[in-house]
């Protein structure tokens, strides 16, 4: 089990690096010695009990960018399958009482000891998040909100930008378009075939990237996209939340558009940047898949 562990917690970070890849957004606190333990798990070698815990910090990516925010996350021998993680948020003193400060160090304890058994580093970033954004005032921030719906019939907050962008199709006409952005923790390949089969029967256009994390773009009428999140919504997943949609109102389809059909895309979490960009949906790389992963 302790190699399992081991081989886990690499995973994780490896995807957490990818994901935070701006300046300081992430950094492996003994990288010489994470690399000798990567080299070790690569290679099959021999493992000891007493392999240093692997400590990470990451940039918590929360609305105030201006408030430098960390988690330093640790992981123990028998993360994730026996054992929490450790975790403790600094950069904080200027946002936060000792009341605020103790209430969220408890949060953090109780979201860990809760997920025992499964890798959590991504969950518990956001789970901080998504905690300061609820519970520390600050100045509004230019978005508008939405009531779209998490998996398990909670409300999610689903965020674009004020301003539309300027390739924003104007809302004069009374076809309506929807596009949405869905995170998954990981996609069965079972159920990547139906996600596959569902768009192209609904004649949808976007991209599914498989691995861990996941992420589904979607677009075309409001009706067809509604139909088949309701459908995606009635499987159970270990972990689905509607991170980002657009609606908006276009003469025809074409005029809506983004991509030409529905794809598999089979790259790392910064090539999807390309495509949103290429796109002219850069922002929403930028703003939701830097925040949900």
């Amino acid at each position: 089990m302790f190699k399992f562990c081991v081989a886990s917690q690499i995973n994780e970070v490896e995807v957490l690096r990818s994901m935070f890849c701006g300046d300081k957004e992430f950094t492996i606190i003994d990288e010489e010695k994470y690399i000798m333990l990567k080299f070790d798990v690569d290679h099959k070698r021999a493992l000891h009990h007493d392999t240093p815990l692997l400590s990470i910090n990451v940039r918590v990516p929360w609305a105030d960018s201006t408030k430098n925010v960390f988690i330093n996350i640790k992981m123990p021998a028998f993360y994730p399958s026996a054992e929490a993680l450790r975790a403790q948020v600094f950069g904080t003193s200027s946002l936060l009482n000792k009341t605020q400060e103790d209430a969220l160090d408890d949060a953090i304890s109780k979201f860990a000891e809760s997920h025992i058994g499964r890798e959590t580093a991504l969950e518990l970033v956001q789970f901080v998040a998504s905690w300061l954004e609820e519970n520390v005032t600050r100045a509004p921030v230019p978005v508008t909100q939405t009531g779209a719906k998490k998996a398990g019939g909670k409300r999610a907050v689903v965020r674009t930008t004020a301003k539309p962008a300027a390739h924003v199709v104007a809302q004069t006409s009374n076809k309506e378009f929807r596009r949405i952005l869905v995170w998954f923790c990981t996609i069965a390949p079972d159920r990547a075939k139906t996600i596959f089969e569902w768009a192209k029967q609904l004649r949808l256009t976007g991209f599914c990237r498989l691995g861990s994390p996941a992420f589904l773009y979607l677009e075309g009428p409001k009706e067809d996209v509604d139909e088949y999140f309701s459908g995606l919504r009635s499987f159970r997943w270990k972990k689905m939340d509607l991170i980002w949609e657009e609606k908006a109102k276009a003469p025809k389809l074409a005029d809506f558009q983004r991509f030409p059909g529905f794809q598999e895309v089979n790259v790392s979490l910064p090539g999807l940047q390309p495509i949103f960009k290429q796109a002219g949906m850069e922002g929403v790389y930028r703003e939701s898949l830097k925040i949900r992963g």
